[in-house]
This record gives C-alpha cells, structure tokens and sequence, in this order.
C-alpha cells in the first residue's frame, strides 16, 4: 500500500464517492455504491496535500507538494484548470468562491474560482509565521493560520486581513493542521 494523505467525501444526487489522495500523486476515486469498485488517475507529480469538493461549481480541487492547484471533473477525470501556486502547497480551503492556500515560502495566496486567477496574496510575518496550517470559518469570514515557527495561531478577518487574534501555544512542535468549526 500507498499512504493515503487526504480524503474527500462526495455526495450529490448523481454520485456517491470518495476520493484518495495518496503520496504517489495519484488521485483514487472510490464508488460508494452497492459495487464498491474505484478507478485512479494521475493527478500530480508529487504527494497530494488536500482534496476537497466545490458544491458551488461541482469539482474537487487537489494540491500537491509539487506545488500545483488543480481541478478536475468529478465524473471524468478531466483536468479542468492548473496553476503554479506555490514552490510546495501545504495547505488549502475554500472560502465562498475563493481557494485560499499557504505554500513552504509562508505565504497564502488567494485564487478565484473556477478560472484560479491570483487576486490576493497575505504575506505575514515570514520570520515568525512561516509555512502555515490554514483552517476557514465561511460563516463567520475568519481564517485561522497556524505557524510552525512559534506554534502560535492566528485568527484573520477574511474581509480585510486583519489580525483578530493570536493564540500562543506552548509546545515546541509545529502546528499539523487544524480545523475551524462551522459555527
């Protein structure tokens, strides 16, 4: 077997499936159904570090620490849209219409959706906040990022990228990821 990195549940009236994305860079897609039957595909060149499903535009979106952003069609495998977003993805989520990533460089990037156009780029702190863990709250427009240089967390206010707060952890290790509630 393969590590699996990252899974991502799919569920509409047309399908039911999984996705796998594994540290070969291949992309599983796993039918739920009564067959339980899965087909794969390349999708990157390196390990995949996120996959996650736009309700809003029906495609998973992948990363990669090949540093890619990709799209693909949900039924046919078909690469839809790639960019070059960072040297090594670390982290992403989605943000209404926005796929907002961090890179190793400690930069998150914000890309529109569907066409992946940059339309904003936060750069922080890079000697404290660099290579960050992100986490987004849609319904109250906050973004957590989590740094591995000082293990401190940050909660952003999406709509103009000011600091809300800072939470300091106490621990010597970096921050792996984190999850931000819906509520």
């Amino acid at each position: 077997g393969i590590p699996v990195y990252e899974l991502c549940l799919v569920k509409n009236d047309e399908v039911h499936l999984l996705f796998a994305g594994v540290m070969s860079g291949e992309l599983f897609k796993i039918n739920l159904g009564d067959d339980l039957n899965y087909s794969k595909f390349q999708a990157h060149r390196s390990a995949i570090t996120g996959v996650l499903f736009s309700k809003q535009f029906n495609f998973i979106i992948t990363t990669s620490t090949d540093g890619y952003i990709k799209i693909w069609d949900i039924l046919k495998d078909n690469l839809i849209k790639n960019i070059d977003a960072h040297v090594l993805t670390e982290s992403f989520g989605i943000y209404n219409d926005i796929v907002i990533s961090s890179g190793l460089s400690g930069e998150i990037k914000f890309h529109s959706l569907p066409e992946l156009k940059l339309i904003n780029v936060y750069k922080g702190n890079k000697e404290r906040e660099f290579q960050k863990q992100i986490a987004i709250n849609n319904k109250l427009n906050r973004l957590a990022l989590g740094s591995s240089m000082e293990s401190t967390i940050n909660i952003l206010n999406l709509n103009d990228l000011t600091t809300l707060t800072e939470i300091k952890l106490n621990i010597k290790f970096a921050i792996g990821d984190l999850c931000y509630s819906s509520d």
